[in-house]
């Protein structure tokens, strides 16, 4: 949920959002299937006249891993503006790469692309290249670098 004010310029404005995002993973063996859908619903209020509307985001991604280094992707996804009925595509390839444990390098080209923060997290939607670096935290990993951190 996010709300922004702003007052004393040329307008008033008065906006509220409430977003919320699910990601849901599915492996087989050397294949990963990740699926995402996103809402949002926003109200302006701009100089006492409301605006209001639903948008989501719908995603999939199918990554296959060559070896233990090397895999390739490939991902579409679509975003809708109900109110307004506008729709968004996003479309392309990757390949990525794990030079160490944890850590993952995604070069990828979308041929069609959009942006919205509010989906950001849901992976690289704007058309275009694009380098992506991961990191992945767990117990393990932070009990290791704990321990080298107090290392003597």
């Amino acid at each position: 949920f996010v709300v922004d004010e702003q007052s004393g310029g040329l307008n008033n404005h008065d906006n509220w959002k409430l977003v919320n995002n699910l990601v849901v993973n599915y492996r087989v063996q050397a294949t990963q299937i990740s699926t995402h859908y996103g809402a949002k619903y926003v109200r302006d209020t701009i100089d006492a006249q409301s605006y209001s509307g639903y948008t989501d985001h719908l995603g999939i991604e199918v990554r296959h891993e060559l070896d233990k280094r090397w895999d390739v992707g490939a991902r579409a996804s679509l975003l809708r503006a109900h109110a307004v009925g506008n729709e968004d595509y996003s479309y392309g390839l990757a390949v990525g790469y794990s030079p160490a444990t944890n850590l993952w390098l995604n070069l990828g080209y979308n041929w069609a692309g959009y942006d919205d923060p509010d989906f950001a997290l849901a992976g690289y939607t704007a058309s275009g290249i694009y380098l992506r670096l991961d990191y992945k935290f767990d117990q393990q990993s932070v009990r290791d670098a704990a321990a080298w951190f107090t290392r003597k």
